[in-house]
C-alpha cells in the first residue's frame, strides 16, 4: 500500500473530515439533546449519512490545494516543459501577468 503525497496533510482535507463526521455521527447520536432530533424531521433522518456521503465524494474530487500550491505547480509545469525559451524568459512573463 503506498499513501498519497500529501497524507500528512490528510486532516485538512475535506473529504477526511467528512468521513470523520460520517463515523462519529452514529455514537454522538445518542448524545444529542432530543429537543434538536426533534427538529430534524423523521423522513429526513436516513439521508443524513447518504448526503455526508455524497459530500464527501463531491469533496474528494474538489482541488483542496491552497493558492500558493497552485501557482507553484503551475510554475513547476511550465519550467519541465520548456523547449526553446529560457527558463528566466518564462519566469519574468509568468511574474508580470
Amino acid at each position: 500500500m503506498k499513501l498519497i503525497p500529501q497524507w500528512r496533510s490528510a486532516l485538512r482535507m475535506y473529504s477526511i473530515r467528512l468521513l470523520i463526521l460520517i463515523a462519529a455521527l452514529p455514537a454522538l447520536w445518542d448524545q444529542i439533546p432530543m429537543e434538536i432530533k426533534a427538529i430534524i424531521p423523521l423522513p429526513w433522518q436516513p439521508w443524513i449519512i447518504t448526503f455526508l456521503a455524497v459530500a464527501t465524494m463531491l469533496a474528494r474530487l474538489t482541488d483542496q490545494r491552497t493558492p500558493e500550491e497552485r501557482i507553484a505547480d503551475e510554475v513547476k509545469h511550465e519550467v519541465a516543459s520548456l523547449d526553446d525559451c529560457s527558463v528566466d524568459e518564462r519566469l519574468s512573463d509568468r511574474a508580470s501577468r
